[in-house]
């Protein structure tokens, strides 16, 4: 008859060996230990006392039981083994500790993604000074491959992101570009932003032609320069008729209209790199509400003698800075007097030349705008001759 063991190795049998090799492998340590230790007592009293002859046989059967017992799981596995119960695997506190793997765990490398195709996105063409773009790519977070960006005429900041996937890039100065390309490269594929700069460059708030600027007027004008726009701005005007004051940024200009300025129109430019911006403007030059001549004579009963002077006042107020011209006439073509204008203007000293041809003048002085004359009279010289 043959016997059948198979039913021995379904795994609810398995787990109960297991359970009971493990037991009997604490049992062959903890019992043998404690037969140990209590036959070390009983060969103490044997000792004490060589008559007692229980102690003997107490002590050969402790001993054959410690060996019986630290044998067990020997026997055991013999056995089972014998049955054909392989149980290299099961039970053994010594084997599991053995088979233990402390070893890290060995993951094969996943196959590296590989690009089909690289595009930039959000490529802005046209850039300002100051402008700033972030460039993004098609590229997966999936890839863990070199990536790498460049421009070719180094005109531009590039500052890619912590994983290269995409980078901001800022133009501070476009003064000498034209354009400038940049370049991703990554897995052997190229992507392409060309970037050409802004060539539009103005003066932001010119004041319109019908407005007119009068003496001591402050305007402020300003370009569409951004404010991280890092490179210089010149300002020039083709006659000095303002006083100009740079701000801070050099991006704006302060302008105020001189007391009294040389012209009436003006032609303020921005200068930046080799591009420029003009604006035209008009002042007034200082005026006057009234004007005249406050001690002229203007009688034929006052006469002056060829050679004498007379000094003529205006009521220009002190405040007034423009110009003041005093004239001999209306054409300024008589030459019977001699005008001799004060440090200030405001007066003059009128010489009868000695030898007049007529025997009156017309002096003017001309001023903010208005004019005022004066007539003055005088006396022709005469001759006597003495016959002897």
């Amino acid at each position: 008859m043959i016997i059948d063991f198979s039913w021995f190795k379904s795994q609810d049998v398995q787990n109960i060996i297991s359970a009971l090799l493990t037991i009997l492998d604490i049992v062959r340590i903890v019992v043998p230990i404690g037969l140990i230790a209590m036959t070390t007592i009983d060969i103490t009293k044997k000792v004490i006392n060589p008559e007692d002859k229980d102690g003997q046989k107490k002590i050969m059967i402790r001993a054959l039981s410690a060996l019986i017992v630290f044998l067990s799981p020997i026997i055991v596995n013999l056995v089972l083994n014998f049955v054909g119960i392989d149980t290299s695997g099961l039970g053994s506190l010594n084997s599991k500790i053995k088979s233990k793997d402390t070893s890290p765990i060995y993951t094969p490398p996943a196959d590296p993604v590989k690009l089909t195709s690289l595009s930039l996105f959000n490529c802005p063409n046209i850039m300002k000074a100051g402008d700033s773009v972030e460039l993004k790519t098609n590229i997966p977070t999936s890839y863990k491959g070199s990536i790498s960006w460049e421009e070719t005429k180094g005109l531009l900041d590039i500052i890619p992101s912590y994983d290269k996937k995409s980078a901001t890039i800022s133009l501070l100065n476009d003064d000498k570009i034209a354009s400038t390309t940049i370049t991703v490269t990554a897995d052997g594929l190229k992507a392409y932003c060309i970037v050409s700069a802004n060539i539009n460059f103005s003066i932001t708030n010119c004041p319109p032609l019908s407005k007119r600027l009068q003496p001591g007027d402050r305007i402020t004008l300003t370009t569409d320069v951004s404010s991280k726009y890092n490179g210089k701005i010149l300002w020039d005007q083709d006659h000095n008729v303002f006083k100009m004051t740079p701000k801070e940024d050099g991006h704006s200009m302060v302008l105020e209209v001189v007391d009294n300025p040389p012209t009436t129109a003006v032609i303020v430019k921005a200068i930046k790199g080799n591009r420029e911006s003009s604006c035209l403007m008009f002042v007034d030059k200082p005026k006057l509400d009234t004007l005249s001549v406050i001690n002229c004579p203007n009688s034929s009963n006052v006469r002056i003698d060829p050679g004498e002077e007379i000094t003529l006042m205006t009521d220009i107020p002190d405040t007034f800075k423009g110009d003041i011209v005093w004239k001999n006439s209306l054409h300024d073509d008589d030459n019977n007097i001699i005008i001799t204008p004060s440090d200030d203007g405001r007066s003059a000293t009128i010489r009868v030349i000695d030898n007049p041809t007529k025997t009156f003048a017309t002096p003017m002085v001309v001023a903010g705008g208005k004019a005022s004359s004066c007539v003055i009279y005088f006396y022709k010289s005469m001759i006597v001759s003495f016959d002897n």
